[in-house]
Order: C-alpha cells, then sequence, then structure tokens
C-alpha cells in the first residue's frame, strides 16, 4: 500500500466532530484546515456519519476542494484532475460510557493492576469484587447484576500460583451470568493464572464469551499489562460500533484503523518523548467533555491514564460531588456559593457543547480546569515513570514539555489565561515548556502517524502548535520575598540583562516569540530549578512563547488563603503579574 500525502482525519468527539486536513505544503507535511460540526452520535439524529458530513462538508467551504462525488461518495482514492485525498484516519471518543466489573483475589495486587489496565480507555467501573470482600455471595451477585457492565476482567494468581480462589470467583462470574438473559449477558477477560485457563473455560461456558489473555501478573512484583491493554482498546471499538450508528461503516471505510481518542493522544505524547534531547520525560493533558486524559512518557515508555469522573459529562455521577464542588471553590475568582456552582454543572452536562458567556459561567468553567487538572496530574502521577523529581513536595516528575489541548486552550482562547490555568493546576517544577495544540489535532495525529509517520513528525514540529514560554519553577522552602534565583540572558547582539526573582513570584521576561536567547540560571538558597542537584545552575538555550518567558516563585505546593476573600483576592493578583508582563 502506497503512503498517503494527503489525509482527512476525523476525530468524533462527545460535543463535535471535527475533520482535519494535512497535505503538502512547499515540501513539507502541513495542517491545511479544519471543519467542525456538532457531534451527532446522539439523539435525535443518533448516527456519526452525519457530523462526519457536515464536519467535511464544512472542510470543502474552507479549502474549496472536493471531497464528494455528486452522490456524496467520498473521492477516495486520489484521482487525477480531482483536488480530493489519498488517505483517511479517524479517532473517537463519543457514545455510551463502556461499563467494567473487575473481579480479582486482592485489592492490593490484581485489583489495583486491573484498574491501572483500564484507566487507560474512556470507561465506568460498575464492580469491584476480590476475596477482601465480606459481603456475602448473593449479595455480590446481585451487586453484580444491578451493575449492568459491559465486559467483567477477571485477574489473580501468578501462574502456577493460587487457583482455588480465582475459581471461587470465577463461580461468582458464573452465577451471575447465567441470572442474566442471554442477549445482555457481559463477556469475560480473564488475565490471571495460566495454569488453569481449562477450568475457567468449563466453568463459564455457555454462560459467557470469554477471551484468555497472558496473566497481568505472571509472577510476583511483575506487572504484565500491554498484551492485555491491546484486547481492552480493541473490546472498547467493539463497543462503540456495536453501540454508535455509522461506527462499522467509518471504521470499515478507513480499513479497520479506528481507535480511542486517547490513543492517538497518548502516541503523540510517547513520540514526542523519543526526540526530547534532555533526560525528562513529556506530559500531555486533554481536557474532553467525555474525560479527562493524562499522557506521560520518558524515553518512549508511556502512562495513559483517562479519568471520566473529572469530565462534564451526563453519564458522570461524580459530578456534584461535594468534594468535586469544594475543590473547585477553591479555584474561584468570584465568590459563589456550591449551589450556584452545582447548577452550572448539571445544566452543563445535559448541555456538554454550552458556552459559558456570563463572568460567573466562565470563573466556574476555568475552576473546574484547574481543580481536574490537579487531581488527574497528581493520580497519574503514581503511574509516571521514574523520571527527575525535583523534591517531595513535587509530586510529578520534571518535564521538558508540557502539550495541553481541549476546548478551552482552543485556537482564539486567551493565552494568558490559559498559562496560568496550566500553571496552577499542573504545578511544574524545574525548566519546562507549556505548548498548546490550538488545533485540537494532537489525537488524530496519532492515528494520522499509522498511515504516514514522517506526516505526523513534521506536523508536530510545525506552526500548528503554538509555544505559551519557556516556565522556571525554582523549588525549596524559604518565607516569601527573599531572592531565591539570579537568571541571565544573552542575546544574539551581545546584550545581557540580568533578573532576581524572590520567593512568591510570579512574573514574566519579555521575549520575543521563537527568538533564541542563551541563559544563565544560578539558584540561591539551596533551590532547585532541574540542573541535577539543589543549588545547581547552568546554562540552557531557549525560545520565546505567546507569554514570553514565565518565571514561576511561588513555590510547590501552591498554597492559597484559607478565607474565601482572600483567596480570590490572590488568584485575581497571580493573573495580573501576567496580564502586566511586569518584573
Amino acid at each position: 500500500m502506497e503512503t498517503p500525502h494527503s489525509i482527512i482525519a476525523i476525530d468524533i468527539r462527545s460535543t463535535s466532530t471535527r475533520a482535519s486536513l494535512f497535505d503538502i505544503v512547499d515540501g513539507k507535511y502541513r495542517f491545511i484546515a479544519q471543519g467542525d460540526a456538532p457531534t451527532s452520535a446522539y439523539s435525535p439524529i443518533n448516527d456519526i456519519r452525519y457530523g462526519v458530513l457536515q464536519a467535511v462538508r464544512e472542510l470543502e467551504n474552507i479549502t474549496y476542494r472536493s471531497f464528494f462525488d455528486s452522490n456524496e461518495e467520498w473521492i477516495f482514492p486520489n484521482k487525477k484532475g480531482m483536488m480530493d485525498v489519498d488517505g483517511f484516519a479517524a479517532t473517537i471518543s463519543a457514545g455510551r460510557m463502556f461499563k467494567i466489573a473487575l473481579v480479582g483475589l486482592s485489592e492490593e495486587v490484581s485489583i489495583a493492576s486491573a484498574q491501572k489496565l483500564i484507566r487507560t480507555i474512556p470507561c465506568e467501573i460498575t464492580n469491584i469484587l476480590s476475596l477482601n470482600d465480606r459481603e456475602k455471595i448473593d449479595t455480590q451477585i446481585r451487586n453484580l447484576l444491578q451493575g449492568e457492565p459491559d465486559l467483567i476482567l477477571i485477574a489473580g494468581g501468578t501462574d502456577q500460583g493460587a487457583s482455588h480462589a480465582v475459581m471461587k470467583m470465577v463461580e461468582i462470574v458464573r452465577l451471575a451470568n447465567y441470572l442474566t438473559p442471554s442477549e445482555r449477558r457481559p463477556g469475560v477477560l480473564y488475565a490471571g493464572n495460566q495454569e488453569i485457563q481449562n477450568k475457567v473455560s468449563t466453568a463459564l461456558k455457555g454462560v459467557a464469551k470469554v477471551e484468555f489473555l497472558p496473566n497481568i501478573h505472571p509472577r510476583p512484583n511483575f506487572e504484565l499489562l500491554e498484551p492485555a491493554r491491546k484486547e481492552i482498546v480493541k473490546q472498547w471499538i467493539e463497543h462503540c460500533i456495536q453501540n454508535l450508528e455509522g461506527a462499522k461503516e467509518l471504521d470499515s471505510f478507513i480499513g479497520n484503523t479506528l481507535i480511542p481518542s486517547c490513543s492517538g493522544f497518548g502516541r503523540v505524547i510517547r513520540y514526542l518523548s523519543h526526540v526530547v534531547t534532555y533526560e525528562k520525560g513529556i506530559l500531555g493533558v486533554d481536557i474532553d467533555a467525555q474525560a479527562v486524559t493524562i499522557a506521560e512518557a520518558y524515553e518512549g515508555e508511556l502512562s495513559l491514564v483517562v479519568y471520566p469522573e473529572f469530565a462534564l459529562s451526563p453519564t458522570n455521577k461524580r459530578i456534584l460531588d461535594d468534594s468535586l464542588l469544594s475543590g473547585i471553590q477553591t479555584w474561584m475568582t468570584i465568590e459563589l456559593s456550591k449551589s450556584k456552582i452545582s447548577e452550572y454543572l448539571a445544566n452543563k452536562c445535559i448541555y456538554p457543547g454550552y458556552i459559558p458567556i456570563e463572568k460567573e459561567e466562565q470563573a466556574i468553567e476555568q475552576a473546574m480546569v484547574q481543580h481536574v487538572l490537579f487531581k488527574a496530574s497528581r493520580h497519574a502521577s503514581h503511574h509516571f515513570s521514574k523520571g527527575s523529581r525535583l523534591n517531595s513536595r513535587c509530586f510529578s516528575p520534571a518535564f521538558e514539555r508540557i502539550l495541553a489541548s481541549g476546548n478551552i486552550f482552543k485556537q482564539g482562547a486567551d493565552h494568558i489565561l490559559s498559562g496560568l490555568l496550566l500553571l496552577n493546576g499542573l504545578q511544574p517544577s524545574g525548566v519546562c515548556t507549556l505548548v498548546l495544540d490550538q488545533n485540537q489535532i494532537s489525537s488524530v495525529l496519532g492515528s494520522v502517524g499509522n498511515l504516514n509517520p514522517m506526516m505526523m513528525i513534521q506536523i508536530l514540529e510545525s506552526d500548528a502548535f503554538i509555544s505559551l514560554g519557556t516556565v522556571i519553577s525554582p523549588v525549596g522552602e524559604i518565607k516569601d520575598g527573599e531572592p531565591i534565583l539570579k537568571i541571565k540572558i544573552f542575546s544574539e547582539e551581545g546584550r545581557k540583562d540580568e533578573y532576581e526573582i524572590c520567593k512568591g513570584d510570579l512574573t514574566v521576561i519579555p521575549l520575543e516569540y521563537g527568538r533564541f536567547v542563551q541563559m544563565y540560571l544560578q539558584p540561591l538558597h539551596g533551590f532547585d530549578v532541574g540542573m541535577g542537584s539543589p543549588g545547581r545552575g547552568g546554562k540552557l538555550t531557549t525560545s520565546g512563547g505567546m507569554l514570553g518567558l514565565i518565571v514561576d516563585a511561588r513555590g510547590r505546593p501552591l498554597s492559597l488563603p484559607i478565607d474565601g476573600m482572600k483567596r480570590v483576592e490572590q488568584l485575581e493578583t497571580w493573573r495580573s503579574r501576567l496580564i502586566n508582563k511586569e518584573i
């Protein structure tokens, strides 16, 4: 099969369907344009093809190209004399939430690994059954029936290890499936002790379709998730095809290469981790109405974690939890009661595509983004690689680059606001670069890379992505107002500028976009900027972003006043410092 050089990539999200065109311009692959339409996966249309059609039609209007013939059939492959494309890719995250029940031996080992496994796709955990449960078997069966999972994942027992205990849990699954009407019986993935596969097959014969996977814990203190992860993704896609009208036809049209949007995003983050020149990883965040995705990669090793519980979606049962409302309230720049916040979020769940207009609505959404970024990245950090953590106050490693995608960061968004949301939510340490996926193409580029790897590489290096700027975040402990960092900047013209940074500062040093400079950092009082050890300085080359060069010396973790009014004042002060760009 020839490598396509002009590709339309479709990304079907829960609120919008986007059609992006990638093609050759002046000998290099570039992002050309994008058509956008409301997603048609849900009522009243209930067919994703309509949204795809509208998005591509808009792309035709923007580019003056023809992608359909008079019968609304795709012009494919590229025909001589026709301005069309010769390749298609697609990712998807829309549709009914995939429901999974977890069955294992111990919550600390097999269940923990199973949760880590299924966190790589958007899904809802309906039940967790383990030997630790004190409930009676009939109660466990009833709970499993009430959860109505689409899939049951069974794990537990090392190879040649526990067998009787595993079969005890399999028996609960057998009874639950036996009591479920045949047309609604969930499938079973077995990823436990390989020595008893025949016994498991015999026990579940006639009541469940069973897929056998390599043991996710084949021996003590060893985890093997990748083979099972691929099968989980496959099951998720099959769920989409079965429950979304038009998904089967789309998948067939693109050669059965449909993948979850989060998987495409993860592929891009993994690739970027291969090309960084420093011994640091890459962090990616994708905020969608269906889920929040955190992807981290270090030297090609990817950690992908998906959080539907932080999404503004009707399927999110936790969206109005008091703990979530309290967390959002922490980042509010306007004093609002929990009931007011709850009322807005409830309406947003019903209409996830609604764009906030009022000042209070915008404040709620911005606070929500900061809270979920903080909570999700903090939780996901337990799965991150063993990269360099500057000290115990930093919950995640220092990163070379942070890539952010989502509606709130899309083209036309306030760059100062985007920068502040990322700084407050992720609280990076050391020296890193903030990059925005303003066109929301990261996920589909992961799928495009399967068809044409060079296209993905060149577009990731193009101006389709914008840099907000390099962020310097010294980490250490001292009272506010004390000097903690000296910065010397050497321009190409030979000019030298010097700055002294104090603890508590959040400042921007003016630096023209794309302009490269040499910089020397000298931490004071044992502060750490990621140069190898506390107090150690060094030289580095950096370039200006949309905000210039950002210095965040507020400390880690950020400390906010308990008093509501003082907290609002503090948040506004930080924002004004970025707006004024004064040092």
